[in-house]
């Protein structure tokens, strides 16, 4: 069974100017706790088939895993897919959709996970994952509407 969270932050900026700074991986290393490191692999461009590898300190350790993005549609919504195996956790789909919905106040920012195929590991331990991968996520999300809030109106 796949574990799935659903977080919302409301940013008080354009959806315009929210997806410029969310896909300008580049800039990530202004923002992101706990980010050691983000290698953009092929051109910078944010489009399908881009990819990048992200390391983090993530439960006391550093975790590298590679993102794709799988969907894209400028500035409504995005999705990035991790493939597990290929990173740290040696296991496991992670997928993050993200949507931004225009609001009165700015930009209502919907992320939704999923992280699947864990194995008999997570089934044991994943509620205790969860909880630590929901403060992570939504610490993400309130640095990034801190960063763009922050930034000088356009």
């Amino acid at each position: 069974m796949p574990l799935t969270l659903e977080l919302i932050e409301t940013i008080a900026a354009r959806p315009a100017i929210v997806w410029a700074e969310l896909t300008d991986i580049a800039s990530w290393s202004r923002w992101m706790p706990n980010l050691v490191r983000l290698e953009v692999i092929g051109d910078d461009a944010f489009a399908i088939g881009k990819r990048f590898r992200e390391t983090r300190k993530m439960f006391g350790r550093d975790a590298t895993e590679v993102f794709e993005v799988i969907a894209a549609q400028p500035p409504q919504s995005f999705a990035l897919h991790v493939d597990g195996r290929e990173g740290s956790s040696r296991r496991g789909d992670y997928h993050f959709s993200y949507r931004l919905e225009p609001v009165a106040v700015g930009t209502c920012l919907h992320l939704d996970a999923r992280i699947e195929g864990m194995g008999w590991f997570f089934k044991r331990v994943g509620r205790l994952f969860a909880g630590g991968f929901r403060r992570a996520l939504a610490a993400d999300l309130a640095a990034f509407k801190r960063h763009v809030e922050a930034r000088p109106p356009r």
